[in-house]
């Protein structure tokens, strides 16, 4: 597995919500923001389609990083930032927004393979229900995956992937778990479409992220990973590693025992908190559980052995030993 880590400029952002729509801080200063990313061992740079802050020219886009030290890895298409797609950007009855859209993913596909960067996210924020009765769930699947092949057909070799959430912003979302999640990437059907793995967004789907890395990479479908946390009763973005300590271990653990080769990007949100000080505290504990993660991997036939033999309480001791120094 290659560890490579990058970022987005949401990491930096006001934080608005319903109560301070507004957020709690002034609007990003994009070099300052550049500053904190370039004095980390981050290496990539997460672009939206369109970028708001960066240039849209991709040369000069991939000049400006480069000031930085920095390249860009991922395109995030920017489909759940805007009211039209209230209803569903992947998935809506309404033929002009399906129109919208469409253009909106192959536009930002044509950039993404002008950046040269590693895969493009889609999340489909805004497909999902509010109440009872108000999708047809069979309708809405299927335009769903009619969509989403169209996409991947245009995007050629082009990786794409899907990144699930149970909820926020809609109260259901249509891909809520990795299980259905990876239902969709099946009747999709084609090989440059996978899956982003959100750490908090399996936490708050009350999945073990350990298990959902190994079933995406079973399928070879784990194509983005999203490293934040929460206490699983909602996707706050918080720092990494800072609320569930034992199974963000257990995920790093397993994830380094794969052969990802994409990037690991911080997507954390600093709601009170400093941005910058949270940017490179989260940045400073992935390290640790890195580093933690490959020191149980060296023991990980011990490991393995007793989880075959259900003896955890060998393995916790053995782990206890590795890590409490």
């Amino acid at each position: 597995m290659k560890f490579n880590l990058d970022c987005h400029l949401f990491c930096f952002g006001t934080f608005s919500e319903r109560y301070v729509p507004d957020g709690y801080y002034d609007d990003v200063d994009v070099k300052k923001a550049f500053e904190t990313i370039a004095s980390t061992p981050v290496k990539g740079f997460m672009n939206t389609w369109k970028p708001a802050l960066l240039p849209e020219d991709p040369e000069k886009n991939k000049k400006f990083l480069a000031e930085y030290g920095l390249v860009p890895s991922l395109v995030l298409i920017d489909n759940f930032g805007d009211r039209m797609f209230r209803h569903g950007a992947y998935s809506t009855s309404q033929k002009d927004i399906q129109k919208e859209n469409m253009k909106l993913c192959k536009d930002g596909i044509d950039f993404a393979k002008a950046l040269g960067v590693h895969s493009v996210l889609l999340w489909p924020a805004h497909d999902g229900m509010d109440y009872p009765f108000s999708v047809d769930y069979r309708a809405t699947w299927d335009r769903m995956v009619d969509n989403f092949i169209e996409i991947a057909e245009y995007a050629g070799d082009m990786k794409l992937a899907i990144e699930p959430k149970p909820q926020d912003p809609r109260q259901k979302m249509l891909v809520n778990s990795t299980g259905k999640a990876m239902m969709l990437v099946n009747d999709i059907g084609r090989d440059n479409v996978g899956l982003a793995l959100d750490v908090g967004h399996s936490f708050a789907a009350a999945e073990n992220p350990a298990e959902a890395c190994v079933v995406m990479d079973r399928h070879n479908k784990l194509f983005q990973v999203h490293l934040n946390d929460n206490y699983k009763n909602a996707d706050p973005d918080m720092i990494f590693g800072t609320v569930n300590f034992w199974e963000n271990l257990e995920f790093m653990y397993y994830l380094l025992q794969t052969d990802f080769d994409g990037w690991c990007s911080v997507d954390i949100i600093a709601n009170r908190e400093n941005r910058e000080d949270s940017f490179k505290a989260c940045v400073g504990l992935i390290e640790k559980y890195y580093e933690l993660a490959s020191r149980l991997v060296e023991k990980k036939d011990v490991l393995q052995a007793n989880m075959e033999d259900y003896r955890f309480s060998k393995n916790i001791e053995l782990i206890s030993s590795i890590i409490f120094k």
